[in-house]
């Protein structure tokens, strides 16, 4: 199969396999609860810092994680993402340990995560939650890495896309759940899959719409949907000044 998701998920085997799953030291400090930051009466946003992507190339040419952080936590935003992976967006796990001291606020870990050792070197670096694909992890490995959460005190934020995942989720007693509208194999959005799906979610879920939020509407209808929070990025850092660009989406709400 020859999609973006596979070479992505195949790329980071092989960076586990060179690395020989090596552990970095903890810097950790301070923590801040990720499921309680999103339980909240209004809608929840979690700004990402992300430099490039597989649809869209090179997003932001000045790679500076926690100038880019502390403007999202001064426009209102709950809780910052930082996405880890190298070679497809040009982050690191170490933008994470980079903006902890600074930011008063959750960090979310993004990546694709297929093995424990990528969930406690975010951890060590400061992370409160990480991002779980349940499109390509399955069961066993879900239950795995819920256990070293909850060793670790830190939040799992659960992504789906394909609907045929949803009867999972009620087994996997997952407690913050995203939608993907983005389908990772053509990178492709459509927003309507907010509306198909959110139905048949658990009812006591924290809802997370993730992908193709550009505007105050979008965001206003994901909410009367029945979603909780959004996660937005990539129209926030091509604007070329994320920070003001979040202020003026929250006035707007």
């Amino acid at each position: 199969m020859n999609d973006v998701l596979s070479k992505i998920l195949t790329n980071k085997a092989n960076e586990l396999k060179k690395s020989n799953k090596n552990i970095l030291p903890s810097k950790r400090k301070n923590s801040y609860d990720f499921f309680q930051t999103l339980k909240s009466d209004k809608i929840s946003i979690i700004a990402e810092v992300k430099f490039k992507s597989p649809s869209e190339g090179l997003i932001y040419k000045n790679i500076d994680p926690l100038k880019i952080a502390l403007e999202y936590q001064d426009a209102g935003a709950d809780a910052i993402s930082i996405i880890s992976d190298s070679k497809f967006f040009n982050g690191d796990v170490k933008y994470i340990q980079e903006i902890r001291d600074y930011i008063n606020i959750p960090i979310l870990q993004k990546d694709f995560i297929i093995d424990s050792s990528q969930i406690i070197n975010g951890y060590n670096c400061g992370a409160d939650a990480f991002l779980l694909l349940a499109d390509v992890v399955d069961d066993d490995k879900i239950n795995e890495f819920q256990k070293l959460a909850k060793n670790l005190n830190i939040s799992i934020l659960l992504e789906m896309h394909d609907k045929k995942n949803i009867s999972r989720l009620k087994d996997l007693n997952a407690n913050i759940i995203g939608v993907n509208c983005r389908n990772l194999k053509t990178m492709e959005t459509d927003l309507s899959l907010f509306g198909e799906l959110v139905s048949d979610l658990p009812s006591n879920s924290i809802k997370v719409a993730e992908s193709g939020i550009k505007t105050s509407d979008d965001i206003k209808y994901v909410y009367d949907l029945g979603y909780d929070a959004i996660l937005i990025g990539t129209s926030l850092m091509k604007s070329g000044s994320p920070g003001k660009s979040l202020e003026r989406l929250i006035s707007n709400l």
